[in-house]
């Protein structure tokens, strides 16, 4: 068993899912389930939401140089320290690519 490949067989299914869902092709909801969370619980959102929620602490990033306000300092830049975009990716998918994981969102979502 090579569980480092499954691991990251994992994470590129996570993130193709993501990617597709930023690309309007996979239109998925599922239904979060936190019993006791009388605002969350039984909340309908997007499957490529959830799916980032549980993975985006683990992109590699840096910290804005100049944030602008408090939200903008919860934002960490991935590009191009955690996101790689090869030149023979078409504009489509390079512009979802840096939009779904250009940046990242690390303050409290739900």
């Amino acid at each position: 068993m090579h569980i480092g490949i499954q691991l990251a067989d994992i994470v590129a299914h996570t993130c193709s899912t993501m990617l597709l869902e930023t690309l309007g092709e996979v239109t998925k909801k599922v239904v979060l389930d936190m019993l006791g969370d009388s605002v969350y619980d039984g909340l309908k959102v997007e499957l490529g939401f959830e799916m980032w929620a549980g993975i985006r602490y683990a992109f590699l990033a840096k910290n804005k140089q100049n944030p602008i306000d408090g939200f903008d300092l919860a934002n960490v830049d991935v590009y191009p320290w955690g996101l790689f975009i090869d030149d023979s990716a078409g504009e489509r998918i390079s512009n979802a690519a840096m939009e779904r994981f250009g940046e990242n969102y690390l303050g409290c979502i739900h």
